[in-house]
């Protein structure tokens, strides 16, 4: 490594299924003319997914949602119904994505076996169920 000289490295983990803190991480270097004692790394704290510190390396946050509610506007029979989901999640979901609704009965009633849902132009495709 050339001295005054910028090396990046970059390697590949998977993050544990739990969610846990990031931990300060140190890094030491020993060669054949220098040892450089352990000190700690800086590091770089951005949102990454709508999540606050999300570059802090190890942070691992378990995708959650925050609020997820179900309503209609007609109870009655024969009457046309709007379903409306309100959904919060704890980060941002980038497309393409899927939302899959489970327990809505059969939609024989529906002309098509899918079911559109858009918030703000974005159309996610949601379904009878998994």
């Amino acid at each position: 490594l050339p001295a005054n000289s910028e090396a990046v490295f970059s390697f590949e983990i998977t993050n544990p299924p739990a969610a846990q803190d990031p931990p300060t991480i140190r890094i030491k270097t020993r060669g054949a003319v220098a040892i450089i004692d352990p000190s700690d790394m800086a590091v770089a704290s951005s949102p990454v997914l709508g999540i606050a510190g999300g570059s802090l390396p190890l942070l691992v946050v378990v995708p959650r949602y925050d609020r997820k509610q179900i309503a209609q506007n007609s109870p009655l029979s024969s009457s046309p119904n709007t379903i409306t989901l309100t959904l919060t999640l704890n980060l941002a979901l980038v497309p393409p994505y899927a939302l899959t609704l489970a327990g809505l009965g059969t939609l024989d009633y529906v002309s098509e076996s899918m079911v559109t849902l858009v918030k703000s132009g974005v159309a996610a495709v949601g379904g009878q169920g998994v």
